[in-house]
């Protein structure tokens, strides 16, 4: 399995069974500092950037727009002391541009760390509302508070992606080094790559085998073992990538199975389910019955009805997979060499 890593959703080519596959300024959040509180206040600009984007037009299941998309931006800013990082105040902010947003921060005399998170209002607000700490956020350690940063899905629910008009903006997340606001401070003197806090999954067959589209028809794709919840913020990045899942304390994964059958652009009927999948990240299993895993269904040749077929994320040494945040995973099908299983749950077993 070859892993590709260019600053885009990371791409990884699976192996199955069966089948084989290749693989203006807003109002400042509760926390933010009081009147009469330290320092002034400064404007900056903060670049961003995505490290993916999609091109396509005229899509019904999303695409890079949507993915990209920023709805709303908050600012969390955390006083660095050595090797740690306290709570300190936080702001909403504003994009200006497909590529930076403003805020207006606190100016300091120490180092500060700012965390960017998109498209999570809401839990921002829930999680530093008074009644969640009576004693305040500010002090506590950036670890321990955005370990309680999260986003929730009801179970058996799917990610909202129908179309660029209906579907639930990715949140997502990113943070600067130590940097120090003063009113001296440049516009734009900041660059933050955003992470989105979900995985991507595509289902294809292989169009450059000939003969393949014949062989083969996809109908449906089911998903198992995913978790109705996710943390916003990672838990640990080494040098700006993502190398373990994240997973909420007390979540638990849901069997499911999630059931996809949009075909439409940029997917395509009986070959191709395309930006539809996305999910929270999950650590590598043990078990089978615990991994998470597909199930297509399909028609095989001229089957007169569908069968199923299991396939696994696998690493290079044949075990299972995490299914990582901000990757892409595509099921690049080269061959299907019979039927496969009566039913989803005998695919699954």
């Amino acid at each position: 399995m070859r892993k590709f890593t260019n600053n885009k959703w990371n791409l990884f080519l699976l192996a199955t069974a069966l089948m084989t596959s290749s693989c203006h300024q807003e109002d400042a959040l509760p926390g933010a500092p009081g009147a009469g509180d330290e320092g002034e206040t400064q404007a900056v600009t903060i670049k961003i950037n995505f490290p993916f984007e999609e091109t396509g037009s005229s899509l019904r299941s999303i695409g890079g727009a949507e993915e990209n998309a920023i709805q709303t931006v908050d600012v969390l800013a955390f006083r660095v002391d050595g090797e740690k990082a306290y709570f300190d105040y936080s702001v909403a902010g504003e994009k200006i541009s497909d590529d930076a947003i403003s805020a207006v921060l606190w100016t300091r005399s120490y180092p500060q760390r700012l965390v960017l998170i998109t498209n999570a209002r809401a839990q921002i607000e829930q999680l530093l509302r008074p009644e969640s700490l009576p004693s305040g956020w500010r002090g506590v350690e950036q670890e321990a508070m955005l370990a309680g940063l999260e986003f929730s899905l009801t179970e058996g629910a799917k990610w909202q992606a129908i179309n660029a008009a209906n579907y639930t903006a990715f949140p997502m997340w990113g943070e600067s080094e130590a940097v120090t606001i003063t009113k001296r401070t440049p516009q734009g003197a900041y660059s933050i790559r955003l992470i989105r806090m979900v995985a991507k999954i595509n289902v294809q067959l292989d169009k450059s085998v000939s003969g393949l589209t014949g062989k083969f028809k996809i109908k449906n794709v089911r998903l198992y073992n995913t978790y109705t919840k996710g943390r916003i913020a990672p838990g640990e990045v080494e040098n700006g990538k993502v190398t373990q899942a994240t997973v909420p304390d007390g979540a638990e994964r849901y069997l499911g199975p999630l059931e996809y059958d949009d075909f439409s652009v940029p997917g395509e009927p009986d070959v191709a389910v395309r930006g539809s999948i996305y999910t929270f990240e999950t650590p590598a299993a043990v078990r089978a019955s615990e991994a998470t895993c597909l199930v297509i269904g399909g028609i095989y040749m001229n089957d007169t009805k569908e069968t199923y077929y299991r396939i696994d994320f696998l690493d290079e040494d044949g075990e299972y997979a995490s299914i990582l945040r901000n990757h892409q995973y595509t099921v690049n099908i080269n061959n299907v060499t019979g039927s496969g299983y009566d039913t989803p749950e005998e695919a699954f077993e």
